[in-house]
């Protein structure tokens, strides 16, 4: 029982005793500089008794002083202290506090010793500069100086470093720049720097930039162009940049990744009349943070093309070829380039033709010999971009012969295979003694015909023929053609008379051959006198012998000599000679 109550006796005097301790502790807070003087921050003398008499300051210059009192305070409720014009001597000086209180005699508490905190807080660094939705986010690790009041942050320049604003709190480590920043028209540097208590402030770090990424649309190849500047203070090869893309305000995806050294990239396959939106980021692989870039948006707007060129049409009209051609709406095109080939042969530029805000385009080709040759043509369109997308089928003319042999004529042609349609029907067309009429309706797969085609047909007139053939009803761009061939001849054998006198001032007063299916340009004339000489002659028959000679002067009544080369139509040839009388 006497031991308990003697350990009660020694907990109540150690509690008094702490807490006595406690209500004359005398700790300094901090000592600072603030101009030529220093400020001296203590905490307050606390005295619950009633004890307390003074508070005196002591301070030495530097180390080879001794500490003497500078000055004594009356009031316990004063925690603060100016000692002035102190710094003109340095920044040395040490102080301590003695308190004098009244504890059953004379006492005193003396307080540590401090010097003038002139050190800034340790040196820290950004973690990373971002951009989000126009405004610059700047982070960065916390200070592990524990007397850290805040952060000052600074913007960077052409024309130099400012203090933009000030963060206050060890642990506040992010910053929004809402005013002096402008990330989506230009890349912008930040610094910060720590200050503690006394305003002592660290070495500002390294400048750390924002990504400025700006897209460009290339009309013409159908592709976006992106370029980007380099985060600069993380080392390359740390770093991994991706690209991300939104279409049509929808969520952000990666597009693409790429390596450090990467500051553009070209992105295809994009749908047109379309907006994409894209920004940059990069992830720092070492620490994990990541920066990113302002975001550009594009709406595409590519060259407006056609789906097709399509060659609807080649056409025989006076002995020329007639080409058509269509597109499937008004495009952005710079031309169309005509190619032609000849029997087969290779194709070569034919006739460039300006583009004009149209659909459906034809042009006329007089170059060309419809009743020998066959031609195949071709259409590129070249847009404005001078790329030539696209290319259409081939068309060509159908080439209509014919052949007589002893008893029979016939006719060949090739037939129109070029149509999205197909060839639905053919039609053989007779032209004789100035009326056409249909001669027949062969199949789709002949291309001879030799039926109702005899020599007896051709004994007084020439019988000439053309075919038109006719694309089905399928066509995929709606179109529903007809081409014509060349029209060819059937020519008879040449039926001749020749006269066995003229009158050169009478109704019959020029001497030729007359008749039938004759060649008037190729027949030859040739007239003797009666001695044999040869006095006129004559290629061709158009006017005959006038009854002169070649001087121009009258022959006289008599009897001559003829010999006349008659040529056909038919390109056969026959000569016939006789006696014929000039009378006048």
């Amino acid at each position: 029982m006497k031991k308990n109550k003697i350990r009660h006796i020694v907990l109540i005097l150690f509690i008094l005793f702490v807490c006595y301790c406690q209500s004359y502790a005398l700790k300094f807070r901090r000592i600072c500089v603030k101009g030529n003087d220093v400020i001296l921050l203590y905490y307050n003398v606390t005295d619950t008794c009633n004890k307390f008499i003074s508070l005196v300051i002591y301070a030495k210059e530097n180390a080879f002083d001794v500490f003497k009192p500078i000055d004594t305070i009356k009031n316990p409720l004063v925690n603060d202290y100016i000692h002035i014009n102190a710094v003109i001597k340095g920044v040395n000086w040490k102080y301590y506090i003695k308190v004098f209180r009244n504890c059953g005699g004379l006492d005193s508490i003396i307080s540590d010793t401090a010097s003038i905190d002139v050190a800034p807080p340790n040196t820290i660094e950004i973690d990373s500069v971002t951009v989000d939705n126009g405004k610059v986010d700047i982070g960065w690790k916390a200070s592990s100086a524990k007397d850290t009041k805040g952060y000052i942050i600074y913007h960077v320049d052409i024309t130099g470093i400012t203090i933009i604003d000030t963060v206050y709190g060890k642990n506040n480590t992010f910053y929004r720049d809402n005013t002096i920043g402008n990330p989506d028209n230009k890349s912008e540097k930040y610094r910060i720097a720590a200050i503690d208590s006394c305003d002592n402030i660290t070495v500002i770090t390294k400048w750390h930039n924002t990504m400025i990424e700006s897209s460009v649309q290339d009309t013409c190849k159908e592709e976006i162009a992106l370029l980007w500047n380099k985060y600069k203070r993380w080392p390359d090869n740390e770093c991994v940049y991706s690209i991300y893309y939104s279409k049509n305000g929808g969520p952000f995806t990666v597009a693409h990744k790429m390596t450090s050294t990467d500051s553009s990239y070209t992105l295809k396959g994009f749908e047109d009349q379309t907006q994409y939106c894209f920004f940059i980021r990069v992830y720092n692989i070492d620490s994990n943070y990541s920066s990113t870039s302002n975001i550009t948006c594009i709406t595409t707007n590519f060259i407006v093309k056609p789906a097709y060129v399509y060659l609807r049409n080649v056409t025989v009209t006076n002995n020329q070829l007639d080409i058509s051609w269509a597109i499937d709406k008004v495009s952005q095109i710079k031309e169309f380039r005509v190619y032609r080939n000849e029997q087969e042969g290779a194709f070569s530029l034919f006739q460039t033709l300006p583009y004009t805000n149209n659909t459906e385009f034809s042009i006329s080709d007089n170059t060309v010999d419809v009743n020998t040759t066959r031609y195949k043509y071709y259409i590129e369109e070249t847009d404005i971009c001078n790329n030539i997308p696209l290319k259409s089928n081939l068309g060509g003319n159908i080439l209509l012969e014919n052949q007589k042999l002893e008893t029979q004529c016939f006719l060949k042609w090739n037939t129109y295979s070029d149509w999205s349609g197909g060839l639905k029907s053919q039609t053989i067309f007779i032209l004789k003694s100035g009326l056409e009429s249909i001669l027949d309706n062969p199949a789709n797969s002949d291309d001879k015909y030799t039926e109702n085609l005899s020599i007896e047909d051709l004994k007084e007139n020439s019988i000439c023929f053309y075919i038109t053939d006719y694309e089905g009803d399928t066509n995929k761009y709606g179109y529903q053609e007809e081409s014509k061939s060349n029209i060819t001849c059937l020519e008879g054998s040449p039926i001749v008379f020749i006269p066995n006198a003229f009158c050169p001032k009478g109704i019959n007063n020029h001497f030729k051959p007359m008749g039938n299916n004759i060649d008037s340009t190729q027949t030859l004339i040739k007239i003797f006198n009666r001695w044999g000489q040869m006095i006129w002659s004559s290629s061709g028959i158009t006017e005959g012998w006038n009854g002169k000679g070649y001087n121009n002067e009258e022959e006289p009544v008599g009897v001559y000599y003829y010999s006349i080369q008659i040529v056909g139509n038919d390109k056969s040839k026959s000569t016939h000679t006789g006696n014929v009388t000039l009378i006048k």
